[in-house]
């Protein structure tokens, strides 16, 4: 598998807290801490990104079909660009 470079990625994987994730997007966030549950992500929940921290049985089917969705809408981006 080789990583895209001239694109933006439509998904992440973060394993650890970087500098001022937490701080700088939780504002009126009851808890940012939670598992198993969508919220805003800490930085760019204004720009509509979610955030799973372990994410459960309660999220995974969510996740998953976000996640595939996005591929696919991905993998068109990239087909019509040719």
């Amino acid at each position: 598998m080789r990583v895209p470079q001239n694109r933006q990625p439509y998904a992440t994987i973060i394993t650890k807290d970087y500098p001022g994730d937490v701080q700088a997007g939780t504002a009126g966030v009851r808890d940012s801490t939670a598992t198993d549950a969508f919220l805003p992500h800490p930085v760019c929940g204004a720009l509509g990104w979610l955030a799973v921290v372990n994410p459960g049985e309660r999220t995974i089917p969510t996740v998953a079909a976000l996640l595939r969705e996005a591929h696919d809408d991905d993998q068109r981006r990239v087909s019509r660009r040719g």
